[in-house]
């Protein structure tokens, strides 16, 4: 019977690898795998291939094909490809979409910009934040977007320049976006927030930043910041 090989180990069979995902799929022989984002899974002959969004090489294939990696006996690898339909981006982040564009927001020595595009063939937007604050270096953050199929939710995302990273829940009511944020600081502590954006026009929102904080300590709340469509 054929043995499932686990993940941690495909680094040493890599050329092996390659040669059979060429021959299943095309040209592959450059392929890498992000072992550091890669987990202790193990792939079966009747499950489809997963992997986190962070190898996106790996990713778009897995778009289009269902593979399955299996070892059989003494080293024999076998690649199975399978061509599946995909289903449409859902409907629920379309709701996001006016977030598409540029945006800007400058007062009081705050300089913000915000790029928004669709990412994946629209299962995902991406937002790109720059944030001046005086003479203070810039600050750059990145952020998914997306819709859980399984939670039936909207999430979120992000990692800053300054080595943060945050994952957010999304919902609705009336005009207003709520996103809870759930942090974890460069210096290892977790901090929480709740981010409120209602949306004024085609053209502009305000950004509010409530219930802010960094480990046991309580963060001022950002108030009232309009952002504007970039002309």
């Amino acid at each position: 019977m054929a043995s499932a090989l686990p993940i941690s180990k495909i680094g040493d069979h890599q050329s092996l690898i390659n040669e059979r995902f060429s021959d299943a799929l095309g040209s592959l022989s450059n392929l890498e795998y992000s072992h550091a984002y890669l987990t202790e899974r193990h792939f079966f002959p009747s499950s489809p291939v997963s992997l986190p969004a962070t190898v996106a090489g790996v990713m778009r294939m897995l778009k289009r094909f269902v593979l399955v990696l299996v070892f059989m006996g003494a080293g024999n690898c076998s690649v199975h490809a399978q061509d599946r339909p995909l289903p449409a981006p859902s409907a629920e982040l379309k709701a996001l979409e006016w977030m598409l564009g540029s945006w800007t927001h400058e007062a009081e020595g705050v300089v913000l910009k915000i790029d928004c595009t669709k990412s994946d063939g629209g299962y995902f937007l991406e937002r790109t934040f720059q944030l001046k604050l005086g003479r203070e270096a810039n600050l750059t953050r990145k952020q998914f977007i997306g819709w859980d199929p399984v939670a039936k939710k909207i999430r979120s995302w992000g990692f800053g320049s300054d080595g943060t990273v945050e994952t957010g829940v999304w919902s609705k009511e009336g005009n207003t976006f709520e996103v809870e944020r759930t942090i974890t600081y460069a210096d290892g502590k977790q901090g929480t927030a709740i981010n409120l954006i209602t949306r004024i026009g085609e053209d502009a929102f305000l950004f509010k930043s409530v219930e802010r904080h960094y480990g046991k300590q309580l963060l001022p709340d950002i108030i009232g910041l309009e952002v504007e469509r970039s002309k």
